[in-house]
């Protein structure tokens, strides 16, 4: 009798450890499955949807590398929060208020024609964004920076002209023929809060 009951636990345990080696197929979870690749959220995403466009693209230049630079850096980190207003239409309109990180910022945004009242742009885009810090024992500190830039939005958002500032750079530029001519003057550092 103790025979039988060694052998039925025997078998007990191989059938248990085979068992824990079975892959049951998936079935209906309430996980949600992605084919595609995922990113967070930015700002770029908001202007590209906004405009119906691909990218942003900038004249060749100096001051528009520049330009660019300070563009992609902001926009393309994984936004935070976000609040505005925004109309449809052909001729639309959008304000935005958005937090990044330890940037806090404003982008307005326009396209139509009759809105920038400009035969060379159907499209602004206007952002004003600051950065704060707050080092002990010192009190917080914020500088900023401004960029305003218009253009065409017919697949790409084609800038042909714009202005950007930091606290110790204006800049503005046109483009002839996809070149930017630049005009800069630095000044002693304005507009930083402490």
């Amino acid at each position: 009798m103790k025979y039988e009951y060694l052998v039925i636990a025997t078998a007990g345990i191989i059938i248990f450890l085979l068992a824990l080696n079975i892959k049951i197929p998936g079935g209906l979870t309430g996980a949600a499955t992605i084919d595609e690749e995922t990113h967070a959220y930015t700002l770029h995403n908001i202007v590209q949807n906004f405009y119906g466009i691909y990218d942003i693209q900038f004249p060749k230049g100096t001051c528009t590398q520049i330009a660019e630079q300070l563009y992609l850096d902001l926009a393309m980190q994984p936004m935070t929060v976000t609040s505005g207003y925004d109309t449809n239409g052909n001729e639309r309109v959008a304000t935005l208020t958005f937090g990044i990180d330890r940037h806090i910022g404003i982008a307005d945004m326009v396209k139509g024609r009759s809105l920038t009242n400009d035969p060379e742009s159907d499209s602004m885009l206007a952002i004003h964004t600051e950065t704060v810090v707050r080092i002990p024992p010192d009190p917080v500190r914020m500088t900023f920076y401004n960029m305003e830039l218009h253009g065409t939005t017919t697949g790409n958002f084609i800038v042909n002209r714009g202005s950007f500032s930091t606290p110790t750079l204006d800049c503005s530029f046109i483009s002839v023929r996809g070149i930017a001519q630049c005009q800069c003057e630095t000044h002693p550092q304005q507009g930083i809060q402490e």
